[in-house]
């Protein structure tokens, strides 16, 4: 009952500060951090408990991971992989060793000093895949290229916690035996649900929604007791469960539909870091905290820079990928919690390390959002010395980029439902054009991937799906779904992401055909009303002539045709 009251403090005094900084237009990551101080120990102490609050902060962090699981696609990286392999291990080795070596100068030990350098070196990718969205630069290559940074870490930080744990595992053969046995059992379930079960599962079971939710977050809690039981910290379960998640053309509309549980974990999430916020750190030597913000503001930005700009990427966007990964992570604040439930670092580091983490994660948004600014002031005070300006390499594959696999994100074609009227557009429309196709049903789905035919699972309504098919970039935009409101809402939201598309729908009735109108379309095809002028042309030609003939020809044609297609459907 106390943990229950505890999280109803939580979801009302991150909405109270929410609703407050959105009026002030203000990050609300921001606002969530707030309100964890002002209700944690530091502020009116209503939660106290270090206990409930590090259950409310891991099981946050928990979901937060399992979603980033699911919209980590490492194969849409795989281009990239060296700059982003060879990028993500220098920026951590240099973080850690600069950190261990002035920690160590200082006088702390080697075990905390390894923390410290850790706890710095590693980025938030939830942070970063979320404010990236929010500013739809996701499918941009120094979007790409900052997620793939945060993935590497994220991998390596999973394969760490276990190892600082328990340090003896690296020199210990049935200790390292026993390690390596738990990392095979997670991998001996996911591969064969990533393979076989879920795809079946989530075909057989895709509607009712309600299942189709479940599922998914019975995979989430199923790793996570897996996870628990080998001693793994739960986040490495539930990261894993995302990940089993990841490659099926159901993950799009896997991630939106339990966006709503992600904004809730992470409210808890970020609101318990800030109950985590103290002042314990008062007889650390001011040069700690100085060197943690150095660490986050400084070195981490300058390395991420200078690996961007060595592998080919435009200054400016080797500044805002700099930026954008300034800050600590979820795993940061993992290792800090699990150092000190260990002994193996003090109270004073732990509380400084959490102000560090907390600061970071919160100025984040605010250095994106205004890259372009600092990249102007950065150009003006260095011209006198050198240019800031580097020969972009990697610039015709900025310009070249892909929403899916081997499909250009500019310039193609997009349909949106493939029933009867989407699958003849698409048997037209392949191997012509770039083009992108969007079901909700998953038998039709499994029909275009056979077909080769690029095919995302998802509602015409979900942002990640829009953002997947490249919707901003299209050319053209086919709508062929009969949900009228639904029709409407994307003609408009269309329209506004991308002012000079072509949008073409259908409708059911004059008056639905005339709100598409109003919401931007610029074509709409109503099929009974073409239906019913063929009937009647034909029905004239026999009126006037008395002859069947042509109608007779028009029946035999039709029914091969139904025959063939038939046949198709079937796969004989």
């Amino acid at each position: 009952m106390t943990l229950l009251m505890d999280l109803g403090l939580v979801l009302v005094f991150g909405t109270l500060l929410g609703c407050i900084a959105k009026i002030l237009k203000q990050p609300l990551l921001l606002a969530y951090i707030a309100a964890g101080v002002i209700i944690g120990p530091v502020g009116l102490a209503l939660i106290t408990s270090r206990a409930e609050i590090g259950t409310l902060a891991e099981l946050g962090v928990a979901f937060l991971l399992f979603v980033v699981g699911i919209q980590s696609n490492f194969g849409q990286l795989f281009k990239l992989k060296k700059t982003i392999v060879i990028g993500s291990l220098a920026q951590v080795a240099a973080t850690t060793c600069i950190a261990l070596a002035l920690m160590q100068f200082a006088g702390f030990g080697f075990i905390e000093s390894v923390y410290i350098g850790l706890i710095l070196a590693f980025s938030s990718t939830a942070i970063v895949v979320k404010q990236l969205s929010n500013m739809n630069l996701v499918s941009t290559l120094h979007g790409r290229l900052i997620i793939g940074f945060a993935l590497v870490q994220d991998t390596l930080a999973i394969l760490l916690l276990p190892i600082l744990a328990e340090p003896i595992l690296l020199f210990s053969v049935p200790l390292a035996g026993s390690f390596l046995l738990g990392i095979f059992i997670l991998a001996f379930f996911a591969i064969p649900l990533n393979r076989v079960i879920l795809p079946k599962l989530l075909k057989r079971f895709s509607e009712p929604t309600e299942l189709f939710y479940l599922i998914l977050v019975s995979c989430c809690f199923g790793f996570i007791y897996l996870s628990n039981l080998l001693n793994f910290s739960i986040v490495v379960g539930a990261f894993i469960g995302g990940l089993t998640l990841s490659a099926m053309p159901y993950s799009f509309e896997a991630s939106g539909k339990i966006r709503g549980l992600r904004d809730f974990f992470a409210t808890v999430f970020f609101v318990s870091l800030g109950m985590q916020v103290g002042f314990a750190f008062a007889g650390l030597p001011i040069a700690v905290l100085l060197l943690m913000f150095l660490a986050l503001y400084f070195i981490n930005p300058l390395v991420y820079f200078t690996i961007s700009l060595a592998s080919g990427l435009k200054t400016k966007s080797a500044l805002f990928v700099g930026l954008a990964l300034g800050q600590a992570s979820e795993f940061s604040f993992i290792l800090a919690n699990q150092g000190l439930r260990l002994g193996q670092i003090s109270p004073e580091l732990f509380s400084a390390s959490i102000l560090a983490i907390t600061a970071s994660m919160a100025s984040t948004p605010y250095l994106m959002e205004r890259s372009d600014t600092i990249y102007s002031l950065l150009s003006r005070i260095s011209r006198p010395f050198f240019p800031l300006s580097y020969k972009a390499k990697l610039g015709k594959k900025e310009r070249k980029l892909e929403c899916l696999p081997g499909q250009s994100c500019e310039g193609h074609t997009i349909v949106m439902g493939a029933g009867l009227l989407g699958q003849q557009l698409v048997s037209a429309l392949k191997g012509t054009q770039p083009l992108v196709v969007v079901d909700h049903d998953s038998e039709v789905v499994q029909r275009l991937l056979a077909e080769k035919v690029p095919v995302v699972y998802g509602e015409a309504a979900n942002q990640e799906v829009w953002e997947k098919i490249g919707l901003a970039k299209a050319r053209v935009l086919i709508s062929t779904i009969s949900e009228t409101k639904e029709a409407t809402a994307l003609m408009r939201k269309a329209k506004k992401a991308n002012p000079a598309i072509v949008a073409i729908a259908r409708a059911g009735n004059f008056s639905n055909a005339l709100d598409l109108y109003k919401n931007g379309a610029d074509y709409v095809l109503l099929p009974e009303v073409v239906g019913s002028n063929i009937l009647l042309k034909h029905l004239a030609d026999f009126l006037e002539t008395g002859q069947t003939c042509k109608i007779s020809n028009l029946e035999d044609e039709f029914l091969n045709y139904l025959r063939e297609k038939t046949k198709e459907e079937k796969g004989t």
